[in-house]
């Protein structure tokens, strides 16, 4: 997927914060989504790119002078460290989650009252090896109504090059 690809599958006014913000990618990878979101914020603005592995962050500069920061963590089982986040978008690491109720559960402590997440998810119900434990769009109200989360917006959608399935992206909020 290209940047301009991924910034189109999140791109949805309510991510759009009119002043500085904090967010966080979890489950990074090459940093893809953490661009994306990037140049959806205005200047001032820092995401955090966090991923379990060595962090290696594309070699992309956002256009709007916000900072991608790496911070290499494994979300699911360690707290962040970071100052507390104004959003939080997660492409394509959730997944790997057996229990996502409890690691949603942790970040909760480290967002803000009403911060957006953001999940980016092939929408399959079956698992692979390469998709151990699937996130249909379907459950997301499942997973994040005990949150207090309750209201769930598809944004967008693409076919995944990997399967026949979608890739669909929705925007979350309480």
């Amino acid at each position: 997927m290209e940047l301009s690809e991924a910034i189109d599958l999140i791109d949805t006014p309510e991510i759009k914060m009119n002043q500085p913000a904090n967010w966080a990618d979890l489950g990074a990878g090459s940093g893809l989504f953490s661009f994306a979101i990037a140049e959806l914020q205005v200047s001032g603005s820092i995401v955090y790119a966090v991923e379990k592995n060595n962090v290696s962050l594309m070699k992309v500069k956002p256009s709007n002078q916000v900072e991608v920061k790496p911070v290499q963590k494994d979300f699911a089982i360690e707290h962040l460290g970071l100052p507390q986040l104004d959003g939080v978008i997660i492409a394509n690491s959730l997944h790997f989650i057996q229990d996502k109720l409890s690691c949603l559960e942790g970040l909760m402590k480290q967002v803000k009252a009403g911060a957006p997440f953001l999940i980016v998810e092939y929408d399959l119900y079956s698992s692979s090896r390469w998709v151990p434990y699937p996130l249909p769009q379907i459950e997301l109200a499942d997973l994040f109504n005990p949150l207090g989360y309750h209201s769930i917006k598809k944004i967008g959608e693409k076919p995944s090059v990997y399967n026949r399935s979608k890739i669909y992206s929705a925007l979350i909020l309480p």
